[in-house]
């Protein structure tokens, strides 16, 4: 039996390290600041994959994950900042959140991130996107444009009975958390890797870290 609470997975992904997983077809550079990555591709075009857990891990035990995501993420110049896909990924689904643009925070049927769901591959498809009903619920930042350029996210992709889960928070008005929900879990069995995915093929990138750790969740407690 596993450890509870154990921590089965940690990176800090630099601009230099994320380099070496961009596409080849992806006019992309970086620097030891920026990963920069151009337009190019088609819609939902893979960015990029990068392998966390492999499929001879093993998870007896294990079967409860959270994984914590923060990506450090730059807007283009001069106002315009591209929605950026961060998922989770088994090798034939992927989950995750979608960073929206700004200028579609003040739509209560968008926000500043959305629900990601779809089949992995070179470009994402069969693709269920949908916004946080606690956004269309609660919509109250109708002024805010500013890009935060830090965002934390949770995903739990496989959480036995419960529906799978993920959530995304940043410095967008002072401070939003959306929670979000999937419509299947993923086989975390088969391999845990980490995506990125473009939206439009017009659409560039600077990205300048993103962190990555997995935990096995300690057992349900029972009330007392």
């Amino acid at each position: 039996m596993a450890t509870t609470g154990e921590l089965l997975f940690y990176k800090c992904m630099t601009p230099k390290y994320l380099e070496g997983f961009v596409s080849d077809l992806i006019d992309g550079g970086s620097d030891d600041i920026e990963l920069k990555i151009n337009p190019s591709g088609t819609e939902y075009k893979r960015l990029l994959h990068i392998p966390l857990l492999p499929q001879c891990f093993s998870y007896k035990g294990r079967e409860n994950l959270t994984i914590a995501i923060n990506v450090a993420a730059v807007g283009p110049k001069p106002s315009f900042y591209d929605p950026l896909s961060v998922c989770i990924s088994d090798r034939d689904m992927a989950m995750g959140i979608q960073l929206r643009d700004p200028s579609e925070y003040t739509d209560p049927k968008l926000g500043p991130y959305m629900s990601m769901y779809g089949k992995d591959g070179f470009s994402l498809s069969e693709v269920d996107n949908q916004p946080s009903a606690e956004h269309e619920k609660n919509f109250q930042y109708e002024t805010w444009r500013r890009w935060p350029q830090m965002f934390n996210m949770r995903i739990k992709p496989s959480p036995g009975s419960e529906q799978p889960w993920g959530l995304c928070s940043s410095s967008v008005n002072g401070g939003i958390s959306l929670s979000f929900t999937y419509p299947n879990s993923l086989r975390v069995y088969n391999a845990l890797d980490l995506v990125l995915y473009r939206y439009k093929s017009t659409e560039s990138y600077t990205i300048t870290m993103i962190e990555v750790s997995i935990y096995n969740d300690a057992p349900d407690q029972k009330p007392s």
